[in-house]
């Protein structure tokens, strides 16, 4: 290794939303990074290379060097992988850490450094904490909400001397990164955060929003940040007192997030929800601690996610309304804010034409029979939705009555539609397949 300030080959293990982010920001910056990727990422990356996006609407397509296996020595190999692959992730690249190399982990739980360790020398592991807040919608395609912020530490004394270059590599590429002289103890603050709001929004399908805003689990997620409290006193690490209430006071931008564990469910791949609270469940049953709470949430991610699981698509259905040679749209209250067709999610035991008229009042005043709907098109992309995959049925109807925003929309008007405004989810494409029906082309019903 020609100097620690370069770190001439980095491997980044693990090309999960936050493997792709941090990868995507040293590409940028010109290391020379390897991203190790299997199935469906291998296949994207291979074909469209990695696409990292925002919010607010920057968007870039980066090519990077991807491969199945490592190859050959690396002077800084990051893991991104679940906590319970590093095991075998570090085995795969036990001989292939350069001489004085740094294995970094930038994973939830308080496990992995240690698991490295035992593969690697402890004085060239270094720990390291993620805050941010990042999804990969679909294979390739990485999106954040904010720029994310990282801590680094080294598990030993001797270890130090690589936390500068390490947090150097990442500020150059223009990442937040801090250095802290107790890793252990970021750890385990994290793990207070991933414990309260990962398991659970696993099981429930909720938000982070949703949990928070919800007296009985955010009891629930009080009950279980206690436990994380005790099990790090009894692992010598003295978390600050104010650590609950600092959680839980979640900042706006968060209140739709779905958190890794929900991610990885919707998409059928095990969450780590239940590895994440195991460090504690390993006190509880060796009788250091009392976790009651965990040890139940833990019992029930082991049952739903220690087995075959399946989570399907959500249903929605939206009603393009004509007036002549306009189009109602709603202005979205909600994220993902933008101008769209009125719609919403289906409920239980409803027709999806009783939704499409339901939701068309609700948000806009509309009335109309669902005799009147005609079927447009099934929009299913798992793309289409940022919040997670959402199959719509889409109608078209016409109506010359007066629209009044209400519900999630903050305001409803018709538009030319030959002049729109900017267009939420897929719309405009659908709104495309409308006048392309109208005009009796050849696409006359657009694929599902």
């Amino acid at each position: 290794m020609e100097s620690l300030l370069s770190f001439n080959r980095v491997l980044l293990f693990g090309t999960g939303a936050v493997g792709g982010y941090f990868g995507a920001f040293l590409v940028k910056n010109g290391a020379g990074v390897t991203f190790i990727a299997r199935g469906a990422r291998l296949e994207a990356f291979r074909n469209n290379g990695l696409i990292l996006k925002n919010d607010g609407g920057y968007q870039e397509k980066l090519s990077i060097n991807v491969m199945e296996k490592p190859e050959g020595l690396y002077d800084l190999i990051i893991f991104t992988v679940k906590s319970k692959d590093t095991a075998q992730a570090a085995e795969i690249c036990r001989d292939h850490l350069a001489p004085g190399g740094v294995a970094l982990s930038l994973q939830n739980g308080v496990d992995n450094v240690d698991i490295l360790s035992r593969v690697f020398k402890p004085d060239s592991i270094v720990g390291g904490v993620v805050f941010a807040g990042i999804s990969m919608p679909c294979p390739g395609t990485v999106l954040y909400r904010q720029e994310a912020r990282l801590t680094v530490g080294a598990l030993t004394q001797a270890g130090k001397k690589y936390e500068k270059p390490v947090c150097a590599l990442f500020l150059s590429a223009g990442v937040q990164c801090g250095i802290s002289d107790d890793i252990k103890s970021f750890l385990w603050k994290k793990l207070v955060w991933n414990i309260m709001y990962n398991p659970l929004s696993a099981v429930l399908g909720g938000t982070c929003g949703d949990l928070v805003s919800n007296v009985h689990t955010r009891r629930v997620m009080e009950a279980m940040g206690a436990e994380v409290i005790a099990a790090a006193a009894a692992n010598g690490v003295i978390l600050p007192d104010n650590i609950l209430e600092k959680e839980l006071a979640l900042a706006p931008v968060f209140h739709t997030y779905k958190t890794s564990s929900l991610q990885d469910s919707e998409a059928n791949r095990v969450p780590e929800a239940a590895e994440l609270i195991r460090p504690v469940i390993r006190l509880a049953d060796a009788g250091r601690i009392s976790a009651p709470v965990c040890k139940t949430i833990y019992d029930i991610c082991e049952y739903k996610f220690g087995r075959w699981f399946h989570t399907f698509p959500g249903l929605a259905a939206d009603v393009l309304v004509i007036n002549g040679n306009k189009a109602l749209l709603i202005e979205r209250k909600n994220p993902p804010y933008g101008w769209a067709i009125p719609g919403g999610m289906a409920d239980y035991g409803e027709k999806i034409e009783e939704t499409a008229v339901r939701e068309l009042r609700e948000e806009t005043g509309l009335v109309i029979n669902t005799e009147e709907l005609n079927l447009l098109g099934v929009y299913s992309s798992p793309e289409r939705d940022l919040r997670g995959h959402i199959v719509s049925v889409i109608y078209y109807a016409h109506s010359g009555q007066t629209p009044v925003a209400a519900d999630d929309a903050k305001n409803a008007a018709f538009f030319d539609l030959n002049n729109l405004p900017e267009l939420a989810f897929d719309h405009k494409k659908v709104i495309e397949d409308y006048k392309k029906i109208m005009k009796g082309g050849k696409n006359s019903y657009p694929p599902c």
